[in-house]
């Protein structure tokens, strides 16, 4: 997990609003506070997962597909009581479980096989859980849609509400009849009937309860009326009550019976649990990215970054109707260069893009999609650093300068290659001379530990600094001179001034004032101003003319080395033309020496000798011939590629070719008379006697190079897919494809066989030690298919 300082870094950058908007996007009130409380992560691949599945969820949704989730509680105190032995979990507890295990249910039911591997990391999440239905079967057996209890939970429970109902419809009529008995001698007073203590009772006046027959359980504040239970009631109510303790008895080891079976799923159901809790976070992440109209950028191991368009999110959030109007921007931060120095007019966006910087990282480093380009990289640090605004502090007795060298000396003390350091107004808050210095001299010692960061400054020395040192980079905010206003447009590459006088007469100040503040300046000062931005705007175009240059000069070179071995190309494939003439010949000599034979066997017949003996010398000299200047061919080819080599011995890393053919190649192993040769994508074992030395394959102009791979690569698909193939069908699709790669020249291919059982990948595996050649295969990571893809790189790096 990356560590923050200060202590308030989020406040300071607003990130706490960011993980505020987000928890309230959240349903449950569990994953809105873990979404206060998200971890900054510092893994490659928990971030590119976390990312993986934002992306997933946002095409599932753009699909209009949806993962609804229900409202729902912590769990926690259900999760404790699982744990006791012999503990009875409340009904509502069970209620809230079985809510869960139908969700998980309904999600799961969602996805098919297709849909799997489409929104796979999706799929991921919910393979976290297992289906329970066995245990869900007993809670609907025992529960209604409504969380009751059902009347046939058990037989004894059925029995006994039975025995209720029929015992209530006795009290009932009881209770009726004297009521009417009472009612009808005048003795009940208007309201005529109330319960108390749970028990059903007459209102009778107060000069008449001696003449009724009963109990009394209460009497009004007045005192003129009291509540009488009949006699006839008081026994079937009694009888009643009894019913009821046994019903609670009843239920209570029904329930205890069903927490008995629910404790032995106790981790089943914390997985659920937290399923649910990270598919309603993963929601609340997509309906965020949406708002913000976010997007994935590259993730790299390497602290940096490089934003393309990126934006404030906060402003984005705050004005949903006018996001056209936020001005995006460009920045980057590398290990060249580490450090961007924003200077420009007060009020003109510094601060805004400090903090966009900060907070597009935090964002990123917590799963989150940023509002940028997707064209845009981040890398990921490990210490992130902010100073931003007052740090006063009346309670620790700290002025803000002192509180500003405070958070200066943890800075300096931990900063690292891996750190971000986001520093407004550097340097401010004392005398601007010392302030400066001190200021220039922590830059400093942050540059030398190679951390990155962005800082804004309207300090003349710092923007010298920098323009002076290759891993600072001036930048600033652009200004109007004309309208006297800010555009809030950044400007990589030249320093900016700070307008004061400008935005002072904007403001309204007196003219006069502004007159006086000039002159008090003098325009000397005003000048070196003038003149120091000139210098600096002058400077980055003839930095940007020199990179240029020097780029054409290196394309050059590569055209001229690339003439060079063409011209070579040419002059070898001439030569080999002649050869190949002379080959030809050669060979109609051998079919005219089986005529010669055919001619001597003739000539003996007819006792010719002589004349054979002269023709068999002729056509002998004229073989000789050719074989000599084949040789000589041959000897001029291997001439070009071998002049530059002495008779030394070949060595491991040398090229290499057949002396009987044209095979050229690379040596990657010498053992004792033994060598192998390293041919496109095959590795031959052969005699050392039989090579010689050779130049490396001549490479021809990129652009020819590319179109041959492009179009060898257009007849070969890099990716098959051999799901549902019976064994002997895959077997044949796999040769077929793994050869044609290999022909094509092909750097990698993909084969997807799915999961399931294994067999196919297996198969995958069996048919890859077939070949000589010596292959790399692996799983990709989750969010690219996992155990049901494996990779193949062709380029031999072992296995």
């Amino acid at each position: 997990m990356s560590s923050i300082y200060p202590k308030d870094l989020y406040q300071q950058l607003e990130f706490d609003q960011i993980l505020i908007d987000l928890s309230r996007r959240c349903i449950g009130a569990p994953a809105q506070a873990r979404c206060l409380l998200l971890p900054l992560l510092i893994d490659k691949e928990a971030i590119d997962l976390a990312i993986a599945q934002v992306e997933s969820y946002l095409r599932f949704t753009e699909a209009q597909k949806r993962l609804r989730v229900q409202s729902y509680q912590p769990m926690d105190e259900a999760f404790r009581w699982l744990e006791i032995e012999e503990s009875v979990l409340p009904i509502e507890s069970i209620i809230s479980l079985r809510d869960q295990m139908n969700m998980i249910v309904a999600w799961r039911k969602v996805f098919d096989d297709e849909m799997n591997q489409t929104y796979l990391p999706i799929y991921q999440i919910l393979e976290q859980t297992e289906p329970l239905p066995a245990l869900l079967a007993s809670i609907e057996r025992i529960f209604d849609e409504e969380g009751e209890v059902r009347n046939n939970a058990s037989t004894e429970l059925s029995r006994l509400r039975k025995q209720i109902q029929s015992r209530t419809s006795a009290l009932d009529h009881a209770f009726n009849q004297s009521m009417s008995h009472y009612r009808n001698q005048g003795f009940l007073a208007d309201n005529l009937e109330s319960h108390r203590s749970g028990r059903r009772v007459m209102a009778v006046l107060a000069e008449y309860k001696r003449k009724v027959k009963g109990i009394i359980l209460d009497e009004s504040s007045s005192g003129r009326t009291v509540f009488i239970e009949p006699q006839e009631a008081i026994a079937l109510d009694n009888e009643i009550s009894e019913l009821k303790n046994e019903e609670r008895r009843e239920i209570r080891r029904i329930l205890k019976e069903l927490t008995r079976e629910m404790s032995v799923h106790l981790e089943q159901l914390k997985s659920h649990f937290q399923v649910i809790v990270e598919v309603d976070i993963l929601q609340a992440k997509t309906a965020q990215a949406k708002v913000l109209g976010a997007q994935a950028p590259s993730v790299k191991d390497v602290p940096g970054l490089q934003l393309s368009e990126a934006k404030h999110p906060l402003l984005l959030l705050k004005h949903p109707k006018e996001q056209e109007k936020v001005i995006p921007f460009d920045l980057s931060l590398n290990q060249e260069q580490r450090i961007t120095l924003i200077s420009g007019p007060n009020a003109g966006g510094k601060t805004i893009t400090l903090k966009t910087v900060g907070l597009l990282t935090l964002m990123l480093q917590s799963g989150l999609l940023i509002p940028a380009s997707s064209e845009s990289r981040l890398g990921i640090f490990r210490f992130v650093f902010a100073d931003i605004g007052d740090q006063q502090s009346l309670e620790n007795d700290l002025s803000t300068y002192h509180s500003h060298l405070n958070n200066m000396r943890e800075l300096t003390t931990n900063a690292d290659p891996s750190t971000l350091f986001l520093i407004d107004e550097f340097g401010s808050g004392t005398e601007p001379a010392a302030g400066g210095a001190i200021a220039e001299s922590i830059l400093n010692m942050l540059q030398k530990k190679k951390a990155l960061g962005v800082i804004t400054s309207h300090y003349r020395n710092l923007k010298i600094f920098a323009s002076n040192h290759p891993a600072i980079q001036n930048a600033s905010m652009a200004f109007d001179k004309q309208a006297l206003r800010p555009t809030f447009q950044l400007r990589q590459g030249t320093p900016g001034s700070s307008f004061a006088f400008e935005m002072a007469h904007r403001s309204g100040l007196h003219k006069d004032i502004i007159n006086q503040a000039r002159n008090k300046l003098g325009r000397k000062a005003g000048r070196l101003e003038y003149l120091l931005t000139s210098l600096e705007n002058e400077k980055h175009v003839v930095d940007k003319k020199v990179k240029k240059l020097a780029q054409k000069e290196a394309d050059l070179e590569k055209l001229i080395k690339s003439y060079d071995r063409m011209q070579l190309e040419l002059e070898v494939k001439r030569k080999r033309l002649k050869l190949q003439e002379k080959t030809q010949k050669l060979q109609e000599e051998t079919r005219a020496n089986k005529k010669l034979e055919k001619i001597i066997r003739q000539i003996r017949e007819k006792e010719k000798l002589e004349d054979a003996k002269v023709l068999a010398a002729s056509l002998k000299k004229s073989k000789k011939a050719l074989e000599e200047r084949v040789v000589e061919l041959k000897e001029e080819i291997n001439g070009s590629n071998t002049q530059n080599y002495s008779n030394r011995p070949l060595q491991v890393g040398d090229y290499a070719k057949m002396k009987s053919g044209d095979t050229n190649g690379k040596i990657d192993r010498i053992d004792k008379d033994k060598a192998t040769l390293i041919v496109g994508n095959l590795r031959l074992d052969v005699n050392l006697n039989d090579l010689t030395h050779s130049r490396a394959p001549i490479d021809l102009h990129n652009t020819r190079s590319i179109k041959t791979h492009i179009a060898a690569a257009d007849e070969v698909f890099r990716k098959l897919d051999i799901r549902g193939l019976r064994r002997d069908q895959a077997l044949q699709r796999l040769e077929k494809f793994i050869d044609k790669a290999l022909v094509a020249n092909l750097g990698s291919v993909e084969i997807i066989h799915g999961k399931g059982n294994g067999t196919l990948r297996n198969l995958v595996k069996e048919k890859l030690r077939e070949y000589s050649h010596s292959f790399h295969a692996y799983h990709p990571e989750p969010n690219r298919g996992g155990e049901g893809v494996t990779l193949v790189d062709l380029q031999g790096l072992g296995t």
